[in-house]
């Protein structure tokens, strides 16, 4: 559901939800988010261009960075996620406002070694990445269970998710 919940057709709105209370979750989901767009890139922009400054700085580095990176993103997917657990507190990956930035904090490393198949993973990252926020900003409902019956833990697909008490979203 968490990949493809900015799908229209994934949409099952809930009656009368609290306009405002979507409002201010979207304002906080944003500012955060904002947050961790610029904490991570920044990191992975000094990364980068340390490799490209310093002779030390092998491109061995730059895939080590990458292998680290692709490893955390599974990481989070299976067993822990620091980004639903510290910053954004989500409930779980249904919920996440960053759910499909994936590829593009895997691959943007990649930027710094370039040939052609760094550089398409990279254009097909941003491609996602741009798709996911043009539709976040268009239809920001979709992305809410306040507002998307389809995000409720009832609709989980997800196992571990499961294990969820099934009564949170009355609280929403």
């Amino acid at each position: 559901i968490y990949s493809s919940k900015m799908d229209k057709k994934k949409f099952i709105e809930v009656p009368n939800y609290n306009q405002d209370m979507l409002k201010t979750q979207i304002k906080r989901n944003n500012k955060t988010a904002f947050l961790i767009f610029i904490i991570y890139f920044g990191i992975i922009s000094i990364l980068g261009l340390s490799y490209l400054a310093y002779d030390w700085f092998d491109r061995k580095f730059i895939y080590l960075i990458f292998f680290t990176l692709n490893f955390s993103d599974y990481f989070c997917i299976i067993l822990w996620c620091p980004f639903q657990n510290l910053f954004l507190k989500n409930s779980c990956c249904n919920t996440c406002r960053i759910g499909n930035w994936d590829r593009l904090m895997k691959f943007s490393i990649l930027i710094f070694v370039p040939n052609f198949y760094t550089i398409s993973i990279f254009v097909l990252a941003i491609i996602i990445f741009i798709y996911w926020e043009f539709q976040h900003f268009k239809n920001p409902q979709i992305f809410y269970r306040i507002s998307n019956k389809n995000l409720w833990c009832i609709n989980c697909d997800v196992q571990k998710c499961s294990k969820i008490d099934k009564n949170v979203n009355k609280k929403e």
